[in-house]
C-alpha cells in the first residue's frame, strides 16, 4: 500500500518517516532464532503503552517484533537494533524503540 509521506493536521503538513526498508523488518521479523532470543525484551516494551496505527487507530493490528538492520549497515555504521512496532493492516512501520546503533 503506497501512502504519501506527509499528512495536514490543524493547516500544517507534517512529514511521515518512513521507516526501515520493508524487506529488512520482514527478514528480522522471520528469523526465528532472533525472535526467540529477544522474546522477553519484546514483551517488556509492549507493556510500556498502548500503541495504535495513526492510519486506522486500531492497536490489535499492530504486531511487534526486534529488529537487526542488515550486516552492511553495521559495516558502513549506520546499523541498528530494537523493537519495532508495525501495523499489518496498513503495512507500515509505527514505533521504532532503538536498543543500539553503531
Amino acid at each position: 500500500m503506497n501512502k504519501p509521506g506527509y499528512h495536514i493536521e490543524d493547516g500544517r503538513v507534517h512529514y511521515r518517516d518512513p521507516g526501515f526498508p520493508l524487506k529488512h523488518l520482514q527478514a528480522s521479523r522471520m528469523d526465528a532464532e532472533l525472535q526467540a532470543r529477544m522474546r522477553e525484551r519484546v514483551s517488556i516494551a509492549k507493556q510500556h503503552g498502548d500503541v495504535v496505527c495513526p492510519d486506522c487507530g486500531n492497536g490489535s493490528a499492530v504486531c511487534w517484533f526486534y529488529f537487526v538492520s542488515p550486516p552492511w549497515t553495521w559495516e558502513h555504521l549506520c546499523g541498528r537494533a530494537g523493537i519495532v512496532a508495525y501495523c499489518d493492516l496498513h503495512e507500515c512501520e509505527i514505533a521504532f524503540l532503538q536498543d543500539y546503533m553503531n
